[in-house]
């Protein structure tokens, strides 16, 4: 679902008379936005929306992502040493770091620890071949973010960016009526937002740690 169609969907029960014109045509060119009638409908709408997708970042029931890390040379003279401090580029959609897996050159999976010291600092173990230099990557699950979403994002693909659901959008449209109509009709806001917040719940939880058999082996080779 498109942002803007999901505006039109918050919006559009609410307004009374059924009035044809709440569309996304509409909304994107400006005429529901210039109209006092809907105008402030809209302004709260988009906070309100972003507020419920907050409540699926912080749940945590946004599907997982992963991206790997090559493991660094570390020199025969620091062999003693069992972690090195790795300054990550982290992804745009990056909160924080779930579990790392590190695999060998040969695929072989092992779950490791980390230490983290900043937004993109962190000890990683050290990992050795016979020559004594590492070899493999690590490969990092982190959980994701979404951002403030505004109008300049009216036509984005709230599946395809971020993992959004339509199903999802659908409740997403019942918190954000709830936070609308909180004032003039708190019974039915209050209704709406039992509902929005059980289906949240319901959404299977996605904080299992890494499994191997989710990773693919990038190398060739006997094990």
């Amino acid at each position: 679902m498109l942002l803007k169609d999901l505006v039109v969907e918050v919006i559009k029960d609410i307004v009374k008379n059924g009035d044809t014109s709440v569309t996304a045509v509409n909304l994107t060119g400006g005429l529901l936005t210039n109209d006092p009638q809907y105008s402030d409908l809209v302004n709260n709408a988009i906070p309100s929306i972003n507020k419920a997708i907050n409540r699926l970042v912080t749940m945590r029931k946004l599907p997982f992502k992963t991206w790997t890390v090559p493991v660094v040379y570390v020199a025969a003279t620091d062999s003693s040493k069992l972690y090195k401090q790795y300054t990550l580029t982290l992804p745009n959609d990056f909160r924080d770091i779930v579990s790392i897996v590190y695999v060998d050159p040969k695929g072989r999976l092992e779950t490791v620890q980390w230490q983290t010291l900043s937004k993109t600092s962190y000890y990683l173990p050290i990992k050795k071949g016979t020559d004594n230099v590492n070899h493999g990557e690590f490969i990092i699950q982190y959980a994701v973010t979404v951002p403030f979403l505004t109008s300049s994002h009216y036509n984005t693909d709230l599946n395809t960016s971020y993992n959004i659901t339509d199903e999802m959008a659908q409740y997403i449209t019942l918190f954000t009526r709830a936070d609308l109509w909180e004032v003039e009709q708190p019974q039915l806001a209050q209704t709406y937002r039992q509902y929005a917040e059980q289906y949240f719940d319901q959404i299977e939880n996605q904080t299992k740690a890494f499994r191997q058999e989710n990773v693919t082996s990038k190398y060739n080779g006997d094990m």
